[in-house]
């Protein structure tokens, strides 16, 4: 099905704008809070009223009445931290009461969303039109494809989470320079997390997750290193709504 679509998004806010040009139907949402996912709300609005031009296959496994269930071991095994490198974003799968739930990397206990099965592989998420199958690797672990309709498919590996101790916490204490922000953040290390200060004394509590990478839900850092592996600085990202929209802004390390 061919669309046209944009998104944008700031502090507060997400939009998202789709047009279908060959079912003559134009979506423009506007949210004022930036939890909600415009475009995922568009995608929903759009499926309701194209339900006729949907391949019978997506209509029918996003049926109630396909719901599948898979033993424990199964579910279990499709587990764990998942990254897609193309866009840096992390996703968890856990297992909840029998069911498998999909999140961010920190979701709670009694968070997340429900991943229903449609066969031991396929998953859809409820009230949506994106799907996610689980494929084995080579190494016995298995990895993510998400599915969306008239988007290349994403495909989420398994990640190693990044679990630091104090020592190796404490070596990424310092300043931080950004020569295109012309800003200095400051880096300390509290407990098991980095504390991120801004000049305009806004802290920002960064956790582990992957190899040395902190965030939290609006701010992402993954710091580099030299051929010595001295850390030498840091990649900055901004998240204002569902993604990261500012990516790898530069930081060099001025002050350990």
């Amino acid at each position: 099905m061919r669309w046209i679509g944009h998104g944008g998004s700031l502090r507060g806010f997400d939009l998202h704008v789709v047009r279908y040009p060959d079912h003559g139907l134009a979506i423009a949402l506007l949210c004022n809070l930036e939890d909600i996912s415009a475009e995922r709300m568009a995608q929903r609005v759009a499926d309701i009223y194209l339900s006729d031009a949907v391949a019978p296959p997506a209509r029918a496994a996003t049926a109630s009445s396909l719901r599948v269930s898979l033993p424990g071991e199964q579910l279990i095994a499709k587990t764990g931290l998942y990254y897609e490198p193309s866009t840096e974003v992390l996703r968890r799968v856990f297992v909840r009461d029998g069911r498998l739930m999909y999140g961010g990397p920190f979701v709670g206990a009694n968070e997340g969303v429900e991943l229903r099965p449609v066969d031991a592989t396929r998953f859809w998420l409820p009230g949506d039109v994106v799907s996610l199958e689980f494929l084995s690797t080579p190494g016995g672990r298995q990895e993510i494809q998400l599915l969306q309709p008239g988007t290349s498919p994403l495909v989420f590996r398994p990640a190693v989470e990044f679990a630091p101790t104090s020592t190796e916490l404490a070596a990424f204490a310092g300043a931080y320079a950004s020569p295109e922000l012309e800003v200095t953040y400051t880096v300390v290390a509290r407990e098991s997390a980095l504390l991120l200060q801004r000049p305009n004394d806004i802290t920002h509590s960064l956790r582990p997750t992957i190899a040395d990478t902190f965030q939290d839900s609006r701010v992402g850092v993954t710091f580099t290193r030299d051929v010595r592996r001295d850390i030498t600085g840091f990649l900055l990202n901004l998240r204002t709504g569902a993604g990261w929209e500012v990516r790898h802004v530069r930081f060099d390390r001025v002050r350990r």
